[in-house]
């Protein structure tokens, strides 16, 4: 038996990593260990085992504020398709890896901080998606692999980190993943 995790994201980012391919998730602290490594303490940032979580889109919508720069191509497909689904699970996605990311370092190195954990910038630079972070404080990267999007959004109360759903959204995302296999 699986146990889940759920992480809460603000809408348009959600959608975002459903529908327009976002990749990295942009944190301001690391996957916990014990579920990043599967139990085991990290070694030189290898080992990392991938994990899927329930992707859920919060209540709020996050103001969009691109600084006066001209908005990505994807946000007149994201203001077509409203309303967006909040307030639910919306579907599940794999955590692949995470880094943290740094502006300090060159492209051609990688070192790794206190708890063994890769920081480059090269690693970034593929994806629109990944940030440095506000001033000099740089993000944790939550690598996304694949996504499946759920055909029916599960309502579920948000929280805050990497929360344990209630065991009544946990079956009815396992229904919805298992009729998408059958």
């Amino acid at each position: 038996m699986t146990e889940w995790r759920a992480l809460t994201v603000r809408q348009p980012w959600p959608w975002a990593i459903c529908h327009a391919g976002k990749d990295v998730e942009n944190r301001s602290w690391p996957i916990p260990a014990k579920l990043m490594f599967g139990g085991r303490k990290p070694e030189n940032g290898l080992g990392q085992v991938p994990f899927r979580v329930m992707l859920h889109a919060g209540q709020s919508e996050e103001i969009l504020d691109f600084g006066g720069e001209q908005y990505p191509e994807w946000i007149d497909d994201y203001e077509a398709g409203f309303p967006h689904p909040r307030g639910a699970v919306v579907a599940v996605v794999t955590l692949a890896g995470q880094h943290k990311a740094s502006h300090h370092v060159p492209a051609s190195q990688h070192d790794l901080d206190e708890y063994g954990w890769s920081y480059c910038k090269a690693c970034c630079e593929a994806s629109q998606w990944a940030m440095y972070g506000p001033g000099e404080k740089p993000m944790w990267h939550w690598e996304i692999g694949a996504v499946q999007v759920l055909e029916t959004p599960v309502p579920a109360k948000g929280r805050l980190g990497l929360w344990k759903p209630d065991q009544s959204v946990v079956d009815a995302v396992e229904a919805q993943l298992e009729s998408e296999t059958s």
